[in-house]
């Protein structure tokens, strides 16, 4: 865990190691906030009130349908091209229910016996009732004819469909390039990285910003009540806010961590010889900004991880001290929870911003290599990092106050998300599994490289070494 770097208007302060529980009476509302994400709940005394395991299971769901993805012989079936896709619809059941979690995700140690298995964890739980578009009480646009960034496509739902069923198909009829794994494109596009960092958008960073963190809709997200859920050991509003923090997917101990060791973020913390995937295991965003955190410039050192793990934490600790609606709040109380808010979505956001840019410079390597004859030039690591770049981009579509939603320029009636699309395309420049190293692409490459740094305050020297 890093220095510090401006994502937008919050600061993301420098921290290392866990930290010690803080009171003060400024930035955080004056309550005490834990070193772990940890509450125990003011209904039920001595339990916790923290759950998320719906948003574990679809952490879990997008790994097996990108694991089903990568093997050949798995998604060539004819479900995978039919309306009831294993794993994104409501198909949880069987044999995929029947699937062993630690083997989902590939772990040497067992997951608690309560989840052991899809269905253990999952339940009916599935991937498309929570995809941009279908989930529409909070949705900030319409998902089913205002999706933007791909030439053919307004329907969120029908892309994702499509690159399902591209890779099923391609895998049936082996129209992949020579040599290349089934879910590469002639064209340059790895269908299993597009799916997995197109879910990620379009399920975790949407759910998680545009829902459970928001605060434009009653009832919803900072809206929702401060009465007991049921007979659970937790109010509504404090159960939203911990859906948003387990789509980001951070360990409940992840500041007592390394960025080296939450970059893959896999640890029995307890040392129980079991890994609990509601508490110990990192997904998703988490583990993209310890990535950048690690990678970052000596000059312009950052710390999204410590930004967004301790903005999550303050903001429970506010609702859970609060014990009221936000509309009860005290005035500090209000203006407390939504700066944790907001730092909390702008290291998420700013975490895959960067990503964004590191997957750039990784194109703009592979493209360089085609006309380098010291290098050999990597068709399958070209269509990785492009696709990584591009679907991860495709995300910021979901978040309401991301920066690249603003003009590109003052008065212009395109958006920076627009532009960036744009210059990103569809594919790289590769037709029939032949690539080439076409300047204007390299250019443009460049343009968005800087459009990005531009938008999220990246320094300069972080462009370069991402």
């Amino acid at each position: 865990m890093h220095g510090a770097v401006l994502i937008g208007t919050v600061a993301l302060a420098a921290c290392d190691g866990a930290s010690d529980n803080v009171v003060s009476g400024g930035g955080n509302g004056g309550v005490e906030v834990p070193a772990r994400y940890a509450f125990e709940s003011n209904f039920v005394a001595g339990v916790s009130s923290v759950a998320y395991q719906g948003q574990i299971c679809r952490h879990v769901l997008i790994t097996a349908l990108t694991n089903a993805v990568r093997d050949a012989a798995e998604i060539s079936g004819q479900e995978y091209r039919g309306q009831s896709v294993p794993y994104f619809d409501d198909t949880i059941v069987g044999a995929i229910a029947d699937q062993d979690t630690a083997q989902i995700l590939d772990l040497d140690l067992p997951v608690p016996a309560d989840v052991a298995t899809l269905g253990d964890l999952c339940g009916t739980k599935h991937l498309v009732e929570k995809l941009a578009g279908n989930d529409t009480v909070t949705d900030h646009r319409d998902w089913n004819t205002e999706f933007e960034g791909v030439s053919g496509f307004n329907n969120a739902e029908d892309y994702a469909r499509a690159l399902i069923r591209e890779a099923s198909e391609q895998a049936a009829t082996g129209t992949n390039p020579a040599g290349q794994p089934t879910y590469v494109t002639p064209d340059g596009r790895d269908l299993a990285q597009f799916v997995q960092k197109f879910l990620l958008g379009a399920v975790a960073l949407s759910q998680g910003m545009d829902d459970y963190l928001d605060d434009d809709v009653a009832g919803k997200g900072l809206l929702a009540s401060p009465e007991r859920d049921g007979d659970a050991p937790y109010s509504a509003v404090e159960h939203q806010w911990d859906e948003g923090y387990g789509y980001f997917g951070a360990a409940r101990a992840f500041a007592e961590r390394s960025d080296e060791v939450n970059r893959t973020g896999v640890v029995d913390d307890n040392g129980d010889g079991v890994m609990d995937i509601n508490a110990e295991h990192n997904f998703g965003a988490s583990t993209n900004a310890a990535k950048r955190d690690v990678g970052a410039s000596d000059e312009a050192p950052t710390d999204f991880t410590t930004a967004g793990f301790e903005a999550f934490k303050t903001g429970r600790a506010i609702i859970t001290d609060a014990g009221v609606g936000f509309n009860e709040m005290t005035t500090e109380q209000q203006q407390a929870l939504l700066a944790a808010r907001d730092a909390a979505v702008a290291a998420w956001e700013g975490a895959y911003a960067a990503t964004v840019v590191h997957y750039i410079n990784d194109t703009l390597n592979d493209l360089a290599a085609i006309d380098d004859p010291s290098r050999e030039f990597s068709f399958s690591d070209l269509a990785k990092h492009f696709s990584e770049m591009k679907a991860f981009a495709l995300g910021f579509q979901f978040h309401r106050n991301s920066p690249l939603l603003q003009p590109v320029m003052e008065g212009s009636d395109e958006s920076r998300f627009q532009r960036l699309h744009t210059l990103l395309r569809d594919n790289p420049p590769c037709q029939a599994g032949i690539c080439t190293n076409e300047q204007a692409y390299r250019d443009d490459l460049l343009e968005a490289r800087a459009l990005m740094g531009e938008a999220y305050g990246f320094a300069q020297a972080n462009l370069e070494v991402w």
